[in-house]
Formats: structure tokens, C-alpha cells, sequence
């Protein structure tokens, strides 16, 4: 899976991206990432599933547990 690097946030060398759960909350979920060849976006190794609802924008306001 490929996300944009603007979807993703990073905390003490950690990798994380916001997705959506069954009760349409924000959830924050670590992911592990290798830098794709544009330099724009990471292909996603571990930590998303094929149907899991990445959030691409605005997370800069989100935190987990937002609607």
C-alpha cells in the first residue's frame, strides 16, 4: 500500500498514520514505511490492512478518538 509522506506524522523516529474505525473516530496507528523513488509518498510494509481508511489530510488537528 502507498500512502503520501503528508498523511503520515512521525514521534521519536516512529512512523504513524490516522485511520478511520468502525465507530468513525480517528485512530492513530504506528506503520512501517520505505520511502517510495517521488520522495512524496511511503509504500506501507506493516501496520495497514487493505481495507483500513487512511485520513490524507487535516491531521494536523486530529489526536485519536476524534469524529
Amino acid at each position: 500500500m502507498q500512502i503520501p509522506q503528508s498523511a503520515t506524522y512521525e514521534i521519536q523516529g516512529n512512523v504513524y498514520a490516522y485511520v478511520v474505525d468502525s465507530l468513525s473516530q480517528a485512530k492513530s496507528t504506528k506503520i512501517t514505511v520505505t520511502p517510495s523513488v517521488s520522495g512524496q509518498a511511503y509504500i506501507v510494509s506493516d501496520g495497514l490492512k487493505a481495507n483500513d481508511k487512511v485520513i490524507i489530510e487535516g491531521i494536523n488537528t486530529l489526536s485519536s478518538g476524534k469524529k
